[in-house]
């Protein structure tokens, strides 16, 4: 199983996705990473079905995106938002059963099934305690992992997350990072992930992609991707590259050293 993008083109008013081409395996966490305004959100709204590329491919196993039916893609899809209101105060609970929707036998209740994957996710994502209070009353850190756990109940096989780890506490967000990974591999999921968190992407992900301007431009393993000469471009700032002593993968800091005129 792959989601294979070729050469797609999307935008509002003036282009914002410009010939875009990207492949994702099954069992693999492609981080996205690139400054505000790039497409980043936008090109998961696409993966999604909620807009149609105005030229250029999105297919999942071969099939068009744009074939699939929402409830299709959303038993396919499972995604975690930067942002989200939820409308009514439902409990944490409640909400992660929400992700069962599409699975759902047309009836006005859970089944036993139902039940089983939405508690499996909350243990996975440590909601659990949680599971009694309303949406409202978390934190923004516990709504994020109440939002993963809502993906995670509906059993997808497409992963897709928009910042998920922001507002966590930093323990938090390494182990929610971890969490994914584990899952991308267990599962033979395909994992998208957007980030700012460019260490976190580095010490976790099996790629990392690089946006500039709507398009790719570096593709890879972090090792590969994260450069100095790389990060300048796409981010407008010098940055350190050593390497993490524990994950042997790619560290970053930002220099304190100002650009020569």
């Amino acid at each position: 199983m792959a989601l294979e993008l070729q050469r797609v083109v999307f935008g509002y008013d003036q282009p914002v996705i410009k010939d875009l081409s990207l492949k994702v395996e099954a069992g693999q966490l492609v981080a996205i990473a690139g400054p505000n305004g790039v497409g980043k959100t936008t090109l998961l709204r696409l993966i999604r079905g909620l807009l149609r590329a105005q030229s250029g491919s999105i297919r999942l196993d071969g099939d068009g995106i744009g074939r699939l039916s929402r409830r299709a893609l959303a038993k396919q899809m499972g995604y975690v938002l930067q942002e989200h209101v939820v409308p009514f105060p439902l409990l944490a609970s409640e909400y992660v059963m929400h992700g069962r929707f599409a699975r759902g036998n047309g009836l006005a209740f859970e089944s036993a099934a139902d039940r089983k994957a939405v508690r499996r996710a909350m243990e996975l994502t440590r909601t659990a305690p949680l599971a009694g209070r309303p949406m409202p009353a978390l934190s923004g850190g516990e709504r994020q992992r109440v939002m993963l756990a809502r993906a995670l109940a509906g059993e997808p096989r497409v992963l897709l997350l928009d910042e998920p780890i922001a507002n966590m506490d930093i323990a938090f967000q390494a182990e929610m990072m971890q969490l994914v990974r584990d899952l991308t591999l267990a599962g033979g999921l395909i994992s998208v992930l957007i980030t700012h968190e460019l260490n976190l992407a580095s010490a976790f992900s099996d790629r990392l992609v690089l946006l500039r301007g709507g398009r790719v431009f570096a593709e890879g393993p972090p090792r590969e991707v994260i450069s100095p000469s790389n990060l300048e471009e796409v981010f407008g700032a010098r940055f350190v590259v050593d390497t993490n002593p524990e994950t042997h993968s790619p560290r970053i800091t930002i220099s304190t050293v100002k650009k020569e005129p």
